[in-house]
């Protein structure tokens, strides 16, 4: 990518060649954004089949996909365009209602009560940080797993994932790949705190 870019500034003054070495250098940058987005993926989804393994009372396999899947989805496509998509989410909540064994109305109930308080901190947070804390996207999704752990496991979740991108982040910084202020996009990480609370339970 490096060679492309050199050459392409090197040959402004040819036009053709200049914009074919633009076009080159993009189509490269893409592939190789989306082998690392597939096979980031391919890492998820294997994390969360070889949890079920080692889950004490591993849960029925329809559940575990209906869950699985969007979380899947919803994190590739997160870590590629910085945004969850709002059908993901949908299928997350759809499945926990579908799937709970508590009352529907009461499952409803933490679902709003879970995601409006979310939302009233990420709007406060921002006011006070002056930058977003927590995107509207991590707050439906939250909302949304809260059908599937409840309201006292979605505390769980978030402590889940905040350990897991701390770390992330720790771990790359430390081999240089990483600046400690660089955006980083939640969603996955709340996908593992939601998926590892579902199957093991809540800590609190």
């Amino acid at each position: 990518m490096i060679l492309f870019r050199c050459l392409s500034d090197s040959t402004q003054e040819s036009a053709p060649l200049a914009s074919f070495l633009h076009t080159a250098y993009y189509f490269v940058t893409m592939t190789l954004n989306w082998a690392k987005t597939m096979w980031f993926g391919t890492g998820l989804a294997g994390l969360f089949i070889s949890s079920l393994a080692l889950a004490p009372s591993p849960p029925p396999i329809l559940d575990a996909v209906v869950l699985g899947f969007p979380l899947i989805w919803l994190s590739v496509v997160d870590l590629d365009r910085f945004e969850i998509p709002d059908l993901a989410n949908i299928v997350v909540l759809l499945g926990g209602l579908t799937f709970s064994e508590a009352p529907l109305w009461m499952v409803a109930l933490q679902v709003v009560a879970v995601g409006l308080a979310l939302w009233l901190f990420s709007i406060l947070a921002e006011k006070r940080l002056g930058k977003t804390a927590l995107g509207l996207g991590d707050v439906k999704l939250l909302g949304a797993g809260t059908a599937w752990v409840g309201a006292l496991g979605i505390s769980t979740a978030i402590l889940l994932a905040s350990v897991a991108g701390i770390g992330f982040v720790s771990m790359m910084w430390a081999v240089g790949r990483r600046r400690f202020d660089a955006a980083l996009p939640f969603g996955p990480f709340i996908a593992i705190g939601l998926w590892a609370t579902w199957l093991y339970g809540p800590i609190f």
